[in-house]
């Protein structure tokens, strides 16, 4: 399934991302479908937990993440979008995660 890769994230919430946004490395997440699980990198803390795909509906669960304190984190946008989009679709490599139509996050395709 073409879901279950590795995603980098390069928009959020309609602004494009740069280096200057990450507190440690940019934003991923890992998408094991057959498993249904996730895992990534919020940019400061790693999470990790269970997501929910039928179609083109997706849904992540709990999510657990650890807990270092970082200044200049897009990690509450970031986990906030995680917990609200119900769907997604494909725009050439990248993964774009939708809450109905609107658009909270792209991601590139990255291995």
């Amino acid at each position: 399934m073409k879901l279950h890769d590795i995603w980098a994230l390069k928009e959020l919430s309609g602004r494009v991302l740069s280096a200057e946004d990450y507190t440690r490395e940019a934003p991923y997440m890992e998408i094991h479908v057959a498993d249904k699980k996730v895992m990534g990198t919020t940019s400061c803390n790693g999470f990790s937990g269970s997501v929910d795909i039928t179609g083109h509906k997706i849904k992540f669960g709990q999510l657990v993440s650890t807990r270092m304190a970082c200044a200049k984190s897009i990690e509450p946008e970031f986990l906030k979008m995680l917990e609200e989009i119900d769907g997604y679709k494909y725009e050439g490599l990248y993964l774009v995660l939708m809450k109905s139509d609107k658009e909270l996050g792209k991601f590139l395709k990255v291995d």
